[in-house]
């Protein structure tokens, strides 16, 4: 808190000094470059004035954050003492007070998580900005720069409107937080169409990189045509979903696609999941590869990190990011009580009728919560098309395998009927040693709400053998790795069709700890995929 708050004061001291007016050594510089640079010097200074009120928002969520914690930890210490003492009318009241200061906190750790990806991404698209300036030869590269420059004023907008429902007083002020709602969902439409210009300018930067000149004498020409549609557009009304459908060939598409599903909490809601399609000649099938994002996470942030990240795998896969409800999967106890295996089951029924897709080459993917999906789906999908599941940082819970069979959900996330997994599935796990949340031993998660309490979950490497015994492994459970590579220990059954990787020196973030090659070699890897090698 101390360094934060020198930080602000060396920031406001900054723009003090912006404030004077600017000094000129050579006098001989003409009007229009003293304007010129007057007018650089106020935006950074309006810049640096909008980081310093972040600055101090981002400590007051902080601190709000800090004082919560220590209400739920004041709130739980009594609650153990009221139990020890069998005082059922104290236990009983303290106890209520813990699921609404636990999801307070969760709350305000969503809203700050929101915000730092919300500057991330205005970060970034600066940077494209300034990339782009700096090709003057290139006109549509200027065009474009144009453009984003104010798409990045949307961005601003945005958090500012954020910053202000952040003050609000909630009960008198209804009107004005409405009307800035009304803005913020139309600042997001905008925002979310002009990702895909972003995406299309990243691409044209990496071949102009490569001195790929067949590739830009296609890509100028894509570029200029969705930037003209984009400014055309009044207001910048959602992406036509027919018409990142099916091209002329039944070709599966990059863009924005939906599953339309009603439940408890919704009536036909449209839920979106979002298509990468890598640069592959147009008759080849490609597998595809469905990621789940953690709690609090969202398909199209997912999307950005993957494709930075895992760029190899990206030239080979379709990539597909869901989204989750209320940035959760339902599993166990979560905000979401939405169908998601419907959901997901119903992504792969849909892209397994396109042309360029190989429809028996399904790869899920989920990180955390989106990883307990993973394990869900696995024990109680019947499709065909699905050949590997890879959950990171999320093993089978208590409530997925009651230490004698599978379970599946059921409608009131009870988990009572036990059932079959499909065999012939190939699954890896990844798992950190030194999570604090989901424990690598097994045991009750800290954070991981779950009904009457945490939620628990088997260990990392049990649970692995369980499902290699469920694929038809009839030996006894790996008790020393069958290799090591750096920090990763893995643990190989059935030759490799259902594998574990020990992340010896990560917490909740070992999925990150996995070279690409390593997870390459996993989906690409099988008896039955040998042309994919």
């Amino acid at each position: 808190m101390n360094n934060s708050a020198i930080y602000i004061g060396l920031a406001c001291s900054l723009v003090g000094i912006l404030k004077a007016e600017p000094v000129f050594a050579q006098s001989n510089r003409d009007d229009s470059a003293i304007r010129q640079e007057q007018a650089d010097l106020r935006l950074e200074l309006a810049t640096l004035e909008q980081e310093s009120r972040s600055i101090k928002l981002r400590l007051n969520n902080l601190d709000q954050i800090i004082e919560v914690q220590k209400e739920l930890n004041r709130v739980v210490a009594q609650l153990e003492e009221a139990k020890s003492s069998t005082n059922r009318d104290r236990t009983a009241r303290l106890q209520s007070r813990v699921e609404p200061l636990e999801r307070h906190l969760d709350d305000l750790r969503q809203a700050l998580e929101a915000k730092d990806e919300l500057n991330e991404q205005i970060s970034d698209w600066r940077n494209l900005v300034q990339q782009l300036r700096e090709l003057k030869d290139i006109d549509e590269a200027t065009q474009s720069a144009q453009y984003l420059a104010a798409s990045i004023d949307a961005l601003n907008r945005l958090r500012e409107i954020r910053e202000r429902l952040d003050s609000l007083d909630s009960d008198n002020e209804n009107s004005t937080r409405e009307l800035l709602q009304q803005e913020v969902s139309e600042l997001k439409k905008r925002i979310d169409a002009d990702e895909e210009l972003v995406d299309l300018l990243i691409t044209t930067l990496e071949a102009l990189e490569n001195d790929g000149q067949d590739d830009l004498e296609h890509l100028l020409p894509e570029l200029t045509e969705l930037r003209h549609e984009l400014e055309s557009r009044a207001g910048v009304k959602p992406r036509n979903e027919s018409r990142l459908a099916i091209g002329q060939s039944g070709q599966l598409k990059s863009g924005e696609y939906f599953v339309t599903q009603s439940w408890s909490q919704e009536e036909n809601f449209r839920r979106p999941y979002f298509v990468n399609i890598p640069n592959q000649p147009a008759n080849k099938k490609l597998p595809v590869l469905i990621f789940l994002h953690g709690n609090g996470g969202n398909a199209q942030g997912a999307m950005r990190g993957f494709l930075r990240g895992r760029k190899k795998i990206a030239s080979q896969f379709i990539l597909v990011f869901a989204q989750g409800y209320r940035e959760s999967w339902n599993i166990v106890s979560e905000r979401s009580k939405a169908d998601d295996l419907g959901f997901i089951e119903a992504i792969v029924s849909k892209l397994s009728s396109f042309e360029n897709v190989d429809s028996n080459n399904f790869t899920i993917m989920g990180s955390s919560n989106g990883a307990a999906l993973v394990n869900q789906i696995a024990i109680e999908s019947k499709l065909p098309n699905i050949r590997n599941y890879i959950s990171g940082v999320s093993q089978l819970n208590v409530w997925q395998h009651d230490g004698r069979n599978f379970k599946a959900k059921g409608n009131d996330n009870n988990y009572r009927k036990s059932v079959t997994p499909a065999k012939g599935k190939r699954l890896l796990n990844i798992s950190g040693v030194k999570d604090n949340l989901v424990p690598y031993q097994g045991g009750t998660s800290r954070g991981i709400p779950a009904k009457n309490g945490k939620l628990g979950f088997v260990a990392a490497e049990k649970s692995t053998f369980l499902w290699a015994c469920q694929m038809g492994y009839s030996g006894e459970q790996l008790a020393q790795p069958s290799d090591i590579f750096e920090n990763v220990e893995v643990f190989r059954y059935l030759d490799g069709d259902v594998i574990h990787f020990k992340v010896t020196n990560e917490g909740h973030g070992a999925t990150h700890g996995i070279g690409e090659e390593l997870l390459l070699n996993f989906l690409v890897g099988g008896k039955d995929n040998t042309d994919a090698k």
